[in-house]
């Protein structure tokens, strides 16, 4: 007959420990999921960080700027130049008549300036501007479409990534059930070999997987390593950072996209940017032949000379 002494501690101090243990656990709970990373967060730091998509921010920048100079060649030029000089002796001719003396007729002063202000507008460049302009704004155009296949490259691999790292977690846990099911396995065939039920072998065997499995788990972890170091490297943090990151993996789909109906090539921006490179490449050559055509361009100006000895300035 069995006995069972039950000691009564109270309704409310096992409530209150009770309450507790709830509160923490949930505590921690919360904490982990805060703490868990998602994808889109994923994207926004690595897009924040890749030093490959700023550059080619910068480059987009610089072929805008390529665009307005383009432009700006079509534009009247103002120049406006001054000059100051001065001699050692005023500037003299030696005139010899005869029978008079030799004499020195001077023609300039000893210092003086020259002031000059002129205007130049290109009428007709035989298609150079136009083509040029061209040029630069398909050259603009190119850069865009390579921030574009950047940042999708980008978010490609930090998608790989993140899934990765994932894998490599789950396969760790998959492993380290297989370590502590074998070494209860082993420890119950120890067990049994004490007592004679199991032969030798079984227990060599059961070590064996053990050690297998001891060696698989190994792999698994060092695989979770370096998932978790290339995943830190795409958003650029230390690679022994941890890495804490939520299981449910959602990607929004773009809006009106047609996840039936493959990409076509027009809409692929790798080719849209080869186009646009090409485009940017054949105004260039235009550009380069319109140089040998006529040229015509309207120049006006307007100089001053100091000097007393002109009769106006």
């Amino acid at each position: 007959m069995w006995c069972v002494n039950v000691r009564r501690l109270g309704p409310m101090p096992g409530l209150i420990h009770l309450r507790h243990l709830w509160v923490s656990v949930l505590a921690v709970t919360l904490l982990a999921s805060a703490q868990a990373e998602t994808l889109e967060q994923a994207f926004d730091i690595a897009l924040s960080h890749d030093a490959r998509l700023l550059a080619t921010q910068h480059q987009v920048s610089a072929a805008a700027s390529g665009l307005a100079a383009a432009k700006g060649l079509a534009l009247p030029v103002v120049a406006l130049d001054g000059r100051y000089s001065r001699f050692c002796d005023e500037p003299a001719l030696r005139v010899h008549l005869a029978p008079l003396p030799a004499m020195a007729l001077p023609f300039a002063q000893q210092e003086g300036t020259l002031v000059h202000a002129g205007v130049t507008w290109p009428l007709y460049r035989g298609g150079r501007l136009t083509n040029a302009a061209k040029a630069a704004d398909a050259t603009l155009a190119a850069a865009q479409t390579e921030v574009e296949r950047t940042r999708q490259d980008l978010k490609l691999s930090v998608a790989e990534a993140y899934v990765s790292v994932l894998r490599a977690k789950h396969l760790l846990a998959l492993a380290d059930s297989n370590v502590t099911t074998l070494s209860a396995h082993l420890r119950d065939v120890s067990a049994f070999l004490e007592t004679g039920l199991v032969a030798r072998s079984d227990a060599l065997a059961a070590r064996t997987a053990e050690a297998s499995a001891w060696q698989d788990r190994l792999r698994a972890a060092t695989a979770l390593a370096i998932a978790q170091a290339s995943y830190n490297r795409l958003l650029g943090r230390a690679l022994e950072a941890p890495v804490t990151l939520e299981d449910q993996v959602s990607v929004p789909e773009a809006e009106g996209a047609d996840v039936s109906v493959p990409a076509s090539a027009a809409n692929r921006v790798e080719l849209v940017g080869l186009a646009q490179q090409g485009a940017a490449l054949q105004f260039q050559s235009a550009a380069a032949l319109a140089a040998g055509r006529p040229q015509v361009v309207l120049s006006a100006g307007y100089s001053q000379i100091q000097n007393r000895y002109l009769d106006k300035d």
